[in-house]
């Protein structure tokens, strides 16, 4: 049986930047993507702060520690105000 490739999931949240060391066996790059955007839309759902912003990155990368792709997310609280239509 072949082995699978293995990805890391470095994240950077609010500019504090965390290397996965670990990293998870999974079948390809595509199941890589689809796992980096389950993972950042789960951190954010638990991290949006109440009167703060957020920025979420998840960098992918390779057995080689090449970034394959990037993923993010930001929330920045916006003050009460009337949007203008024409």
């Amino acid at each position: 049986m072949q082995k699978m490739p293995k990805f890391y999931f470095d994240v950077m949240e609010n500019g504090q930047l965390t290397f996965d060391q670990d990293g998870l066996e999974l079948e390809d790059a595509d199941r890589a993507h689809r796992e980096a955007i389950k993972t950042i839309a789960d951190m954010a759902a638990e991290k949006i702060p109440l009167d703060g912003a957020l920025k979420l990155t998840v960098a992918v990368a390779d057995e080689k520690h090449r970034i394959l792709f990037r993923t993010q997310v930001s929330y920045e609280p916006g003050k009460l105000e009337q949007r203008k239509l024409k």
